[in-house]
């Protein structure tokens, strides 16, 4: 089946952290949109980041943190975004340091994890973040971006680079899954 003729729309869940972590939900969405194949190749690291969310959104356990999952079809690929409305990258992090650490610093230890100078944080954290680098440039998702606290970081196969943005509240991370011809 055309990828596009089974996302005719847009799927758009939104969910909150008190509620419990909705990963049969939103397999089961995919597969009721007529994606589950497509989204096999992405649901380990979907439940990776929502899983994040839950984790790091939110300096208290019990704060409530409204998050969102969407999926449409671009004209050329499945793109995910993941969006929360949480404390960011950078107040996640920070705290972990007896020094200062700028939300640049914070954005770049969480994805390049072994080149961080914080060598304490860096064996456990961007281990997620990690692997879904190594599936781009093992060329199984095509681009992934992460936006937090002003920066973005991108990263396709042959570039990575973080630039400067507006300043957003929570993160918001996007994976994307190009199809030869639009069919699998």
């Amino acid at each position: 089946m055309s990828v596009q003729k089974a996302l005719n729309k847009e799927v758009f869940l939104e969910f909150s952290t008190v509620d419990p972590i909705p990963l049969e939900a939103i397999a089961t969405t995919f597969e009721s949109a007529g994606l589950s194949s497509e989204i096999r190749v992405l649901y380990r690291h979907i439940a990776e980041l929502v899983c994040n969310i839950y984790e790091h959104s939110s300096p208290e356990a019990y704060e409530k943190v409204n998050w969102s999952l969407s999926v449409h079809w671009d004209g050329r690929a499945l793109v995910v975004t993941i969006k929360d409305q949480g404390q960011g990258i950078y107040k996640s992090i920070a705290p972990l340091f007896d020094k200062p650490l700028s939300p640049l610093e914070s954005l770049n230890l969480a994805v390049n994890r072994h080149n961080s100078p914080f060598d304490l944080v860096s064996s456990y954290r961007g281990l997620g973040l990690k692997g879904i680098i190594r599936a781009v440039a093992g060329g199984a998702i095509e681009s992934f971006q992460i936006e937090s606290d002003g920066y973005l970081f991108c990263c396709t196969d042959n570039s990575r680079h973080i630039k400067k943005t507006h300043k957003a509240v929570g993160t918001k991370v996007q994976l994307t899954l190009r199809f030869n011809g639009g069919v699998k």
